[in-house]
């Protein structure tokens, strides 16, 4: 397990604060930035996850709780009907996000917007976000919406238009709590219910149809 680069800014100086509140003799204020520090890593983790299955599944792009599975048109992806499933994190799951389906990022679309708590029902509309289209290879989109929280005030997206990725590899990270939106084609099979909880680039949650 690694820390994710975006992380080292945080961590760093704490860890440094804590040695040398350590060397200085102030034993309870080492303590209690070393816990902070530990917190952060841990926060900012990035587990070793490899999927093997049939190519046929889309894997969960982040960990959390299904909080609500629907049908949708959001104008900014045309006027197609979709299947979502939104997924909440709390910040004590992995914050990095993977890709849920190999194929070709076609756009990525940052929109600002407000902080509400990421599991309110228009978080999805109104809250900051990054919206990431892949083309899968049988010719149809699959999108992931990263959507910051209450806590969260970054979204970091590791992929841009052209680039070809596999199912599993990293896609993003939000800082502290957050929430997001998988879109899938309404011939898609999903898998998962609400109330499931889910790990990222691990979980299955839906079979391309």
């Amino acid at each position: 397990m690694r820390i994710a680069r975006e992380g080292i800014p945080f961590v760093l100086p704490i860890s440094v604060a804590t040695i040398y509140l350590a060397r200085k003799g102030y034993k309870k204020s080492a303590f209690g930035t070393g816990f902070l520090a530990a917190f952060t890593a841990f926060f900012f983790r990035v587990p070793d996850r490899v999927f093997v299955g049939s190519p046929d599944i889309i894997i969960s792009p982040a960990d959390g709780k299904v909080i609500s599975i629907d049908s949708v048109e959001d104008y900014e992806l045309g006027d197609n009907r979709w299947q979502r499933i939104s997924i909440f994190l709390s910040v004590f799951d992995v914050h990095v996000q993977w890709v849920p389906v190999a194929g070709v990022v076609t756009k990525t679309i940052f929109r600002k917007g407000s902080k509400k708590v990421a599991f309110c029902k228009d978080a999805s509309e109104s809250n900051e976000q990054l919206l990431t289209v892949i083309k899968r290879f049988d010719g149809k989109d699959v999108v992931v919406r990263q959507v910051v929280g209450l806590v969260a005030r970054r979204i970091v997206g590791y992929l841009a238009p052209e680039m070809p990725v596999a199912r599993g590899e990293l896609l993003g990270i939000i800082k502290f709590g957050s929430r997001v939106d998988i879109y899938l084609p309404p011939s898609d099979k999903v898998l998962v219910r609400k109330g499931d909880k889910l790990k990222g680039g691990l979980s299955p949650v839906a079979l391309v149809g």
